[in-house]
Parts: structure tokens; sequence; C-alpha cells
């Protein structure tokens, strides 16, 4: 098949890589995304979807940038206007309201399927940019000038840059040899989605228990919730053994004080958790975002969000590049990108890391220290306050479109 030239190849159409196709819609660039899956528009159904991710006000702006809010409010989302978090160990709580730093809700939940769905609605019937389906890449080449990439389909195209959106098993970086920290968090993932007797009230719950981390996130109707059950690898596969009453009754065993009997809704996927973070996000003409670059314990819902502000950094640094006709893939101009979101990406990682080192310990002065903390936290707004908006301001601050090479600290 005849090779094709285009400006820019994203492998990956999830939501991260359509998303960083959206972000240059304006740029004037030519750009291909291709994926192993179909590329059409995902199937919404009365079931909610198992995937869902915890969408901060930062994400939000992103979205309301690109013109897909609306048409995701349209669908489906539940925004949560609580959080109440407590340890079993202690009983110590923390709860953070919405009106306690004078906003309407802390974020959303949003299923997968919905955001990719109003992302690609936006992309598919555009002249600038090319969907290929149900292929998967095999070989890269590069040259001085760009980079081939030849596909399963035995298609060839080449780019000036391509990125790697394609997950934790990116073939990007892999063939790239982009080596990776990897360290297991003994930890797999339940997710599946429940029926409660009592309303959620549009609240985020998570409970840290001594094996792991139950969290219930609430959908759109009152009743409903998506559960994600972190916990050591052999509760996991014990809690999968059971039949839907008794795994119902496990989660009762948590949350009855707050939501009543449950009913399991939905089957049980699981999948193990682990940190991985590339050691370099961008090479000569390849740059990595999204779990291609990193990947973190699900307890404080940060994965996608972190996602997000990769792409948002990568395109403001692809489009000052081209507004400058430099070449966007080569690698002194692609750093700009690497210095801003790995020092980001990395300290979320290690905080996560310390968060489950201390949250999973049973050890008595650490179930001691860790409820006094939460306490602490509680009793004190300003602390409260801190930490919902730090979650918020570095995505903020660089939506507003600062070019990234007019910040003092050189990040985005």
């Amino acid at each position: 098949m005849t090779s094709k030239h285009y400006d820019l190849i994203i492998a990956g159409g999830g939501i991260v890589g359509l998303t960083l196709a959206n972000l240059l819609a304006d740029s004037g660039l030519k750009i291909a995304i291709f994926d192993q899956q179909s590329l059409n528009l995902p199937t919404l159904t009365q079931d909610y979807e198992l995937r869902v991710s915890a969408i901060t006000h930062a994400s939000q702006e992103l979205f309301q940038h690109l013109g897909v809010w609306p048409a995701i409010e349209a669908m489906r989302l539940s925004p949560y206007t609580k959080m109440y978090v407590w340890d079993a160990s202690n009983e110590a709580h923390i709860e953070f309201e919405a009106r306690e730093v004078a906003e309407t809700n802390l974020g959303h939940i949003v299923e997968n399927n919905v955001i990719q769905r109003t992302l690609l609605q936006q992309l598919i019937k555009s002249s600038w940019l090319d969907l290929i389906p149900n292929t998967t890449l095999e070989k890269i080449k590069l040259s001085s000038d760009g980079v081939e990439v030849k596909m399963t389909n035995g298609q060839t195209l080449s780019a000036n840059l391509l990125v790697g959106a394609d997950g934790i098993n990116s073939k990007v970086r892999e063939l790239a040899g982009i080596a990776v920290d990897y360290q297991a968090y003994g930890h797999m993932a339940i997710v599946a989605t429940v029926c409660c007797e009592k309303s959620h009230g549009q609240t985020a719950w998570q409970c840290f228990l001594p094996d792991g981390i139950l969290a219930f996130l609430p959908l759109a109707d009152l009743h409903t919730c998506s559960i994600v059950w972190s916990c050591d690898t052999s509760v996991a596969e014990r809690l999968l053994r059971l039949d839907e009453p008794a795994f119902a009754v496990a989660l009762q065993d948590v949350f009855a004080k707050h939501l009543g009997k449950i009913e399991l809704l939905s089957k049980r996927l699981s999948f193990p958790l682990a940190m991985r973070h590339a050691r370099h996000y961008v090479v000569p003409r390849i740059a990595l975002v999204g779990d291609a670059a990193h990947t973190i314990h699900p307890l404080a819902g940060q994965g996608l969000n972190l996602g997000l502000a990769d792409a948002l950094g990568l395109a403001q640094v692809i489009i000052a590049t081209s507004q400058k006709q430099r070449d966007i893939g080569l690698l002194a101009n692609l750093r700009a990108y690497e210095r801003w979101r790995k020092k980001e990406n990395l300290s979320m990682i290690l905080a996560m890391q310390g968060f489950k080192a201390l949250f999973g310990s049973s050890l008595p002065p650490l179930v001691w220290l860790r409820g006094q903390g939460l306490q602490l936290v509680n009793k004190i707004p300003m602390l409260k306050h801190f930490f919902v908006r730090r979650a918020n301001e570095r995505l903020v601050n660089a939506r507003q479109g600062i070019p990234y090479n007019e910040q003092k600290d050189g990040s985005i």
C-alpha cells in the first residue's frame, strides 16, 4: 500500500489520544489516528459502563474548551458534591464538601465510553484527520527528518512526529526502546456497578481497609454506584470466587452503615495494579502521553486527569513549535513537554505510593498516625481547602494558554 505522509500520527484512539487530536483541530496540521479497535462511535445503553472516571474541574474546563462538555452533560454523568473518606482500622474520617470551597460540586463521575463518544463525534468528519481502525503498530523506522510506521494491516505511514497514546502496554514505547520503571502494587482492582438501598447523596465514598481500599462512586441514578475495590491480590481472588449475593454481602460489611443493602447489577471486572513510569516521555520523533507514559494507583482517581494534562501540555508545545515553523518532531522542541509533565506526574506517583504505604500498614504507630492526620485535616478548613484546590490548579494554569517558554520555571 502507498505510504501517506502526515504532520502527526497518534497511536491509540482512546480518551487521551482523541483529546490530543481535538486540541490540535485548529493547528493546521494533518493528523492520523490508528487503533486496534473499530473507531466507531461507542454504543450507549441503559446499563452503565464498568469503566468510569472522576473528572476534576480542571479536566471539565478542558472539555468545555473543546466544546464537548455539553454533549457529555446531555448523555450521562453524576456530579459529586461531597467526599467522605474513613479508615476502618480506627474510624478516623475526613469530609469534603463543595460548599466549603464555594463550588457547586467537587467534580463529576463520567463513564469512559461517554467521554470517548463525544470526542470521536467531533472528529469523525474532520478533513484534516484520518481515522484508521482495526490495526496495530508493527514496526518503526526513524530518520533525521521523520518517522515511518508500518502497521499490521500492511499500511505504511510517515510523519514528523509519532505520539504513543496506546495504553499501558504501549507498542510505541516498546519499539522506541524506552525503558520503564515498574513496581507491582500487589493489588488487584475489582470494578462493578451496584444498587444501594440508601441514596448515595452525590457523595464519593472511600474506605481504607487493612487489605485495600474500597470506593463507591455516585452515578446518575441516586441509588446506583460504581465500585472500585483495590485489594491484595489474594483477597481479590477470593472475592472474585464469591457468587453475586455473597460478594454483595462483602460490600455491605463495609458500607451498610452508609448505603444500606447492596445489590450487584453487573458482572465484575478485575485487573492487576502497578506503577509504571517511562524513563523518557520524548525521544527523537516520538512522544508518549497518558498510560503509555505512566500508571498510578487508582486510590485518588487521578489517572485519566493526568493523561488529559499530558495531552494539553503536548498540544501546547506542538502548536507553539508549528507556529514558529519549526520541526515538531525534533527532540529539542519536545523537551519542554517532558520537563513539565514528568515532574508533575512523578510527584503524583510518589504521593500515591506514600498513601498506599501509610494506609496499607497495620503497624499500630502508623494506624495511630494516619488516624490523627485525618482528624487534624478534617478539623482545619484551610487544610481541607488546600487539598481540594491543589487537585485542579496546575491544569487550570496550563489551560490559560501561557506559552511554555514564558513560564518562570520553564514549564508549560
